[in-house]
């Protein structure tokens, strides 16, 4: 009887460790199938991603030829008395043709809308002002003569810290080359005496710092890269702003100077200042072309 159980026992020991084993391989083959799963699922999420930015890189390739076709083209659109650009700002002598448009109107309190030749063109009111006042500042810096500049009623006391100061003394001649009168007032400390006229009417501290702050930003050997953020920090301050209202003389008047730049395409910071539509365009749009 001891033999026939202790062989019972045995039986029953051999059958659970091949229960367990049995489990123990279940696991694994569970676990191997989870894993393979898994893989497969994350194989089909990088799948998915990978396509969503095929899409996403063909809609921005798609949006950016859609913005290059649509970006005004003034050059061609308009027909001037010569064949050639002249600047509003050339001596008063030149004679500068005036662009003939529509006026339909300006939405947003920011964009302006007219038509030349049946093609509309959508004109953004502070890039384009933007690029008109940064003609002037640019004439004025590397003009040779007298300098177009303005006495303030009251100076600016303006307090710096030691790097702004810096930067102020290493970048005095430009500020005095656009039309700034400054000179050093004590330690740390700048007297703003002068600025050029269309800056008159800004709160001229604040453009003094803002404009420091924007050559802080550029190495101090990129000397081209720091007169361009220069004159183009003065123009974007002096442009008159999105929402702001314009009479309609002011839109004219606007438009006349921007459209008889040479270049009127961008502003100072490379933005469009304007879109064109055409009649196919609008039509693609209600879908009455393909």
């Amino acid at each position: 009887r001891q033999q026939a159980e202790e062989a019972k026992r045995r039986q029953q020991a051999e059958e659970a460790k091949r229960r367990q084993q049995a489990e123990e391989a279940k696991r694994r083959q569970e676990a191997e199938e989870a894993k393979r799963r898994q893989e497969a699922e994350e194989a089909k999420r990088r799948q998915q991603a990978e396509e969503a930015k095929r899409r996403q890189e063909a809609e921005e390739a798609k949006r950016r030829q859609e913005e290059e076709e649509a970006k005004i083209n003034v050059s061609a659109s308009l027909k001037f008395a010569n064949s050639e650009n002249m600047s509003v700002f050339e001596d008063k002598s030149t004679y500068v043709p005036e662009v003939k448009y529509k006026f339909i109107g300006i939405v947003f309190s920011t964009y302006i809308i007219i038509e030349i030749e049946k093609e509309l063109y959508i004109i953004d009111q502070h890039a384009a002002h933007e690029r008109i006042m940064y003609e002037k500042v640019r004439k004025n810096y590397y003009s040779q003569g007298q300098k177009d500049s303005q006495l303030l009623l009251l100076p600016d006391i303006i307090t710096l810290s030691h790097k702004e100061m810096d930067i102020a003394r290493d970048n005095m001649a430009k500020f005095e080359k656009a039309g700034f009168q400054l000179e050093e007032f004590g330690e740390n400390t700048i007297k703003l005496t002068g600025v050029p006229t269309m800056c008159l009417d800004l709160n001229t501290k604040d453009l003094f710092l803002e404009t420091l702050d924007e050559i802080n930003t550029v190495a101090r050997t990129a000397k081209q890269e720091i007169e361009e953020r220069f004159l183009a920090t003065i123009a974007c301050k002096a442009a008159v702003k999105a929402h702001m209202a314009l009479t309609h003389d002011e839109v004219d008047n606007l438009l006349q100077q921007l459209l008889s730049l040479p270049n009127p395409f961008t502003c100072p910071h490379g933005r469009p200042t304007a879109i064109k539509m055409t009649v196919t365009n609008i039509e693609k749009k209600f879908a009455r072309r393909k």
